[in-house]
């Protein structure tokens, strides 16, 4: 089993993991990734796989891969935003798109929650290709006003209404240093900080940019460090979820899937607040 684009979710005392799958073989190493998939733990040692639990089957508006997606929890519901494509029809003329699909439970049963899209390929024209709407991202703030994030090669950012499935405001684009794909949104203290795939020099590395807003106000992905990560020794957690490129945490290159990897980890165990220096979540040194 293979999987990627692992997203975590603290609900009550479990840690939920959830991820893509992919299904690539030696034949055919293409990306071929057909459904999203749960695993849960209370420990970071011993995991529950709940297997499929989501695929773009689900959605009637879709067709092709299950790319990276994220659940996030709010009044009482799990909302999981995913990426996929669109079919050509009345509302699209194809293009990746994101979906969103809701349940009670964190593990499910999932459904679409809209019965569309909530984002298609004809709402964000920066960008000239067609894949460039993937890797959503939810952060809910202390006001709890929820914003989305996502994109490949341009980074998107919108509001969101309080229902999580329709939005709030027009889709703005974030210029930032490098940016590639991949975005993830946290808050520490009073400083919001966007970590994302970058171009890099080897040739993909891991940066991240800060800001005193969530959107992207004061100062500017000018301000982007560069994070050569290093998990030692390999997390756990990383048995559940192996690196697409290679299943090694260390990085002296940056090699982007394994560092993906080792941040994800150390997110995980960072939101479970194990302790930072406990040998199973070691923080990757910058």
């Amino acid at each position: 089993m293979f999987t990627a684009d692992p997203a975590p979710l603290v609900y009550r005392d479990t840690l939920f993991l959830y991820t893509s799958h992919d299904t690539a073989s030696a034949q055919e190493t293409n990306y071929k990734m057909p459904d999203w998939r749960i695993y849960s733990t209370t420990d970071m040692v011993h995991w529950k796989d709940y297997g499929k639990r989501l695929s773009p089957k689900t959605f009637a508006w879709a067709t092709g891969d299950a790319y990276a997606a994220q659940c996030v929890y709010h009044k009482g519901k799990f909302y999981w935003f995913v990426s996929t494509f669109h079919k050509k029809d009345a509302n699209s003329q194809g293009g990746a798109a994101i979906g969103v699909a809701v349940s009670d439970r964190p593990t499910g049963p999932f459904k679409d929650a809209i019965g569309k899209a909530l984002i298609t390929n004809e709402m964000t024209k920066d960008k000239p290709h067609a894949w460039d709407d993937i890797d959503p991202t939810v952060f809910i703030d202390d006001d709890k006003q929820a914003y989305l994030y996502w994109g490949n090669l341009s980074c998107r950012w919108v509001k969101l209404k309080d229902n999580l499935t329709e939005l709030a405001g027009p889709i703005t684009v974030l210029n930032i240093k490098n940016y590639i794909e991949g975005p993830w949104v946290y808050k520490r203290k009073k400083l919001y900080y966007l970590v994302y795939a970058s171009e890099g020099t080897k040739p993909e590395m891991i940066e991240y940019c800060t800001a005193p807003a969530p959107l992207g106000r004061g100062r500017t992905a000018a301000s982007s460090r560069k994070m050569c990560l290093t998990a030692s020794p390999p997390t756990r957690a990383l048995s559940i979820t192996r690196a697409r490129a290679t299943s090694s945490t260390t990085m002296a290159r940056c090699p982007p899937a394994a560092a993906t990897a080792a941040l994800s980890a150390w997110i995980i165990c960072a939101t479970t607040r194990t302790a930072l220096s406990s040998p199973s979540c070691r923080r990757p040194r910058v």
